[in-house]
């Protein structure tokens, strides 16, 4: 687990980043919809209700528990408009792709992954927020959080087997684009998460339950238990396809690494949700199973995503200073 000052750190940046963003689109509207027009440039649309996630899980974490007032209230709706957004995205997206955008397979990367998974995360933390909501919206915010799960996670599924004929065909990306590898991890590592986090909100909801017109208490104490139950298997299934996808990346840059020199790009930030998503997923399952494994394999997995993140930030820090970021940044404005 980071510590405190570092979350509180990169939250404001990247509350800081965003709002330069949105005063950009602001200022001059015409480059979002070039933007949107791009096929690489728009699948990153789904960062937002990812990044705005994290800000509601804080709400939920911190907020709710320790602070007197309607926090949930606040969590609630903040987490409706981000399952907005995020939905708004994972079926646009891709319908514009469909439409307007000219691809190949030998572009086909992890980046594709984006505005699916932004509705994985929505669901991941819909499921926190639900602990704390009341019986009724906890229902509705739990069914809810289902639907967004399957709108991200299957077709996630069919861009990886598209990602796998590519890297098949065209074999791996090159060193600027070789965090790509990685992506896969996003979709494995947050739905098992979020699978696991809403299958404790069922249970909790059912044995809370006096029963209902369509079914007895006892009924829903045995859905409960049986759906906390069969949930999970099926993360552990999801998770071993992550597995193979870490092995994959991991392997992919051993490989490139001795072959040639990999630099620092602004890139590298695409390492630390993917890692952190599935360390989260490891140490949830962790506690659901009580596993000593896994307690072992989560605890490396977050000690390697501090010691990624921390390093990220040092070298993001230092391109800042000597000038690189920006002229990158010029770079990158040509595309307008």
């Amino acid at each position: 687990m980071l510590p405190e000052p570092d979350i509180k750190t990169s939250r404001i940046a990247r509350m800081k980043m965003e709002a330069k963003r949105r005063l950009r689109y602001t200022i001059w509207p015409s480059v979002f919809w070039k933007m949107i027009s791009h096929p690489g440039q728009s699948l990153f649309l789904g960062t937002f209700p990812m990044g705005f996630a994290t800000i509601v899980n804080m709400v939920a974490f911190v907020c709710v528990p320790n602070l007197s007032g309607r926090w949930i209230e606040l969590a609630w709706a903040l987490w409706w408009i981000d399952s907005i957004i995020a939905i708004t995205i994972a079926i646009s997206i891709p319908f514009i792709m469909f439409t307007h955008h000219e691809h190949a397979l030998s572009s086909v990367t992890g980046v594709w992954l984006q505005p699916s998974v932004a509705t994985i995360v929505s669901a991941a933390t819909g499921a926190i927020v639900a602990d704390h909501l009341s019986p009724e919206r906890a229902r509705i915010t739990v069914v809810v959080c289902y639907i967004l799960w399957g709108v991200g996670f299957f077709p996630a599924l069919l861009i990886m087997a598209n990602y796998f004929l590519r890297l098949a065909v065209h074999k791996c990306p090159p060193s600027a684009l070789v965090v790509s590898t990685f992506l896969p991890l996003g979709p494995c590592g947050q739905g098992g998460f979020a699978l696991l986090r809403l299958s404790a909100v069922v249970r909790k909801l059912c044995l809370q339950s006096e029963g209902t017109v369509l079914y007895t208490k006892d009924d829903l104490r045995v859905f409960g238990n049986a759906v906390y139950a069969g949930t999970i298997p099926v993360v552990l299934t999801i998770w071993g396809f992550g597995l193979f996808w870490l092995v994959i990346a991991l392997a992919t840059v051993i490989n490139l690494r001795l072959r040639e020199q990999i630099k620092f790009n602004m890139g590298w930030w695409g390492f630390t949700f993917p890692l952190g998503v599935f360390t989260t997923c490891t140490t949830q399952l962790a506690s659901e199973l009580d596993s000593e494994v896994f307690k072992v394999l989560g605890m490396v997995f977050s000690l390697c995503v501090t010691a990624l993140w921390v390093g990220v930030v040092f070298m993001t820090g230092v391109q800042a200073w000597s000038g690189v970021i920006e002229k990158e940044g010029r770079m990158g404005d040509k595309m307008y």
